[in-house]
């Protein structure tokens, strides 16, 4: 047991490395091997020894006798060789098939056909969870990330446990199942820090004569987009770099001037990849502007509206959930600072020309107060109507459990397609996530897939994401889950698609 959750914490370590710092590629460790895994007292795996890492991509075809040894073994179905003769008996021959079949798969000698870490992570806890069960060192395996019981109020109405769909009863939460991940990395000063003057990688310098040239004097015909701070801009610069230009409205910077100072102080300290990059501002007289890297694929609301080239399928909205589920992971728990967005929705979702999402618009955004053991910030209530927590709405109190909130909101906008407020549809239907729930309780799971979702849903991944959102929409904090057991949870639904995305294909 204790050998198969030190394996595990090192995949979420590889994980994190792979996905959650800020390089295009994520930094490669390069001398994976069992003296550079540290144990705390807990037995909880720490990665160490970054001396060869890099970050960028490196492919290293090194084999050795024992990889050669290993995959015979596998080939040869004589899995019992391979395990240590200190534990070979204790071992499920469910868990054994599933950590060889993966190892196995991390071997391959073809690149491509390699899992990431995010599927070798999922694969990891599957296993874990086959060993428990013979063990009985938990609950159950109902209990575990993969199939814990839905909360009672989830369950198909019958004339014994109908319930109210708009006044739930308590929504229980699952992360204290889930044990917490034994990922040690800690974030590094000079890994997340960035100096205000922008001295970055990527930075950009520009005076506004040099702005309104790469704008056209901000021709209409290169607006992306307008919203409350003002209006956002396609730019080309001189090296031909195209960015994008955010300038504030004029007329009502005195009350945006807070929304300003705080996106550019917060973005000049975090680098993610899944958060828009910084490249500079100009706050000069009475121009205010903020220049970002450029999305092509534009906002995650243009996709499921269907006005921005090709819709997007089942696998890429849940790679889209999954991308900003680490960038609320990383910004509540390992940015320098812990910072809560207060503004997650739809339209804050920028899409790579790979359809990769990236949250932006962090004009709202709020740092925790570091300083203090208070576990919430008292502050007037800032975000947008069908995304806002109705307990800080109440209390006034922010938390990280208010973004959660927002996420909950956005995974059944994601998976249904539908804004989270509708004043054009019946009064049944105006708001998503009631009409969502109730379709939901009455057993009508399908009736919710996204109308231009054309190809076949798998209906116990789309039933597990559906009961992820009304988790995290819990109406009070306290039985919403955090964000690290939601990425986790995502991870999970990622692992159990693939098999359903090979079929398909």
């Amino acid at each position: 047991m204790q050998r198969l959750k030190i394996a595990l914490g090192a995949a979420r370590g590889l994980d994190y490395l792979h996905t959650g710092v800020g390089t295009r590629h994520g930094v490669i460790h390069r001398d994976i091997k069992s003296s550079n895994i540290l144990l705390d007292e807990n037995w909880a795996a720490m990665i160490s020894d970054f001396g060869l890492a890099v970050d960028r991509r490196f492919d290293d075809d090194d084999q050795c006798s024992l990889v050669r040894w290993a995959q015979k073994c596998v080939k040869d179905r004589k899995l019992d060789q391979m395990v240590d003769s200190n534990i070979r008996g204790t071992i499920s021959h469910k868990c054994l098939r599933q950590f060889a079949r993966i190892a196995d798969r991390c071997l391959c000698s073809i690149l491509k056909e390699r899992p990431s870490m995010t599927e070798v992570v999922a694969s990891l806890q599957v296993s874990l969870e086959l060993q428990e069960k013979q063990d009985n060192s938990v609950d159950s395996l109902s209990n575990s990330m993969f199939t814990w019981m839905l909360p009672k109020y989830l369950v198909p109405v019958t004339k014994e446990n109908s319930v109210d769909p708009i006044s739930p009863t308590k929504v229980n939460s699952v992360s204290d199942k889930i044990p917490a991940s034994p990922l040690r990395v800690p974030p590094s000063p000079s890994r997340f820090s960035m100096s205000p003057k922008l001295e970055r990688s990527g930075s950009v310098h520009l005076t506004m004569s040099q702005v309104a040239q790469a704008t056209q004097n901000f021709s209409s015909s290169l607006i992306l987009g307008e919203g409350g701070f003002g209006t956002v801009y396609k730019a080309q610069l001189q090296d031909g770099q195209v960015v994008a230009i955010k300038r504030a409205k004029k007329e009502r910077f005195d009350a945006l001037r807070s929304e300003f100072k705080s996106e550019v102080e917060l973005l000049a300290k975090i680098d993610h990849l899944n958060i828009v990059k910084l490249l500079g501002y100009i706050d000069k007289g009475n121009e205010h502007l903020i220049i970002t890297e450029y999305m092509p694929n534009g906002t995650l609301r243009e996709h499921l509206d269907g006005v921005h080239g090709s819709f997007l399928d089942f696998s890429q909205r849940l790679a889209i959930s999954i991308d900003i589920a680490h960038c609320l992971t990383y910004l509540h728990l390992y940015a320098e600072k812990q910072i809560i967005h207060r503004d997650v929705k739809s339209s804050n979702i920028l899409l790579t020309e790979r359809n990769r999402a990236k949250v932006a618009d962090f004009g709202f955004a709020k740092l925790a107060n570091a300083e203090s053991d208070q576990t919430h910030v008292m502050t007037k209530v800032r975000g947008t109507v069908g995304y806002l927590d109705p307990e800080y709405m109440r209390t006034y109190q922010l938390t990280p459990k208010t973004d959660v909130y927002s996420f909950g909101v956005l995974l059944i906008e994601i998976l249904t397609g539908r804004r989270p407020v509708d004043s054009r549809r019946s009064h049944e239907e105006k708001v998503t996530i009631r009409w969502a729930f109730g379709k939901f309780n009455k057993g009508e799971v399908m009736d919710l897939v996204d109308p231009l979702l054309k190809e076949a849903v798998d209906a116990y991944v789309f039933a597990k994401m559906l009961v992820l959102a009304f988790q995290c929409a819990a109406p009070t904090r306290a039985d919403r889950p955090n964000m690290k057991a939601r990425s986790r949870n995502h991870k999970a639904m990622a692992y159990w698609l693939k098999p359903v995305r090979e079929v398909a294909s």
